[in-house]
């Protein structure tokens, strides 16, 4: 038995019409084929839309993927896969935390340092956000020395054992 009795290239399993050269396969499952070879007037209309998105193909820069249509910076990943739409090099992530559009590869995070870390960042982990951190900890080491002393001890390091006598050589008795 022939595999591919019409001789479009799409095996009869997966031809909508294995008889007839002008369908061809459905990849999105929705009764028209994924192209139409010739005449575009044929009994099936031509799939707009193969992926099913709401995004005609013509329109879409990934007509066989539902869940992506753009690329924005035309490294051919999908804004929604893509970590970088604009390619500028900053992520979307820190490009919405630094104010920057991340669709825009000329809007960019001010880095006055170039440090990879926008300026906006970089004051948000200043000393002055740990101050707060900081002086409870004093707080509570200086509680904890005024306890020890009250308690008699010198520290909160506990003393060091004293180190064991040493073994005596190969031929002493000990004695």
């Amino acid at each position: 038995a022939d595999p591919d009795d019409d001789n479009d290239g799409v095996l009869d399993a997966d031809d909508l019409d294995p008889l007839d050269s002008d369908v061809g396969g459905d990849s999105d499952g929705d009764g028209k084929p994924d192209w139409v070879i010739g005449d575009a007037t044929s009994r099936y209309d031509q799939d707009q839309d193969d992926d099913n998105d709401g995004v005609m193909d013509a329109d879409d820069a990934f007509p066989l993927i539902p869940t992506e249509s753009v690329d924005s910076d035309g490294d051919g990943i999908g804004d929604n896969a893509d970590t970088d739409d604009d390619g500028d090099g900053w992520s979307d992530y820190d490009e919405a935390q630094c104010n920057s559009d991340p669709l825009v590869p000329t809007d960019t995070p001010a880095d006055d340092d170039s440090d990879g870390i926008c300026d906006l960042m970089e004051s948000s982990i200043s000393f002055e956000s740990y101050a707060p951190i900081v002086v409870v900890l004093v707080l509570m080491i200086a509680a904890g020395a005024a306890i020890s002393a009250r308690m008699g001890q010198k520290s909160f390091v506990p003393p060091v054992p004293p180190s064991p006598p040493p073994l005596p050589l190969e031929g002493e008795d000990g004695d």
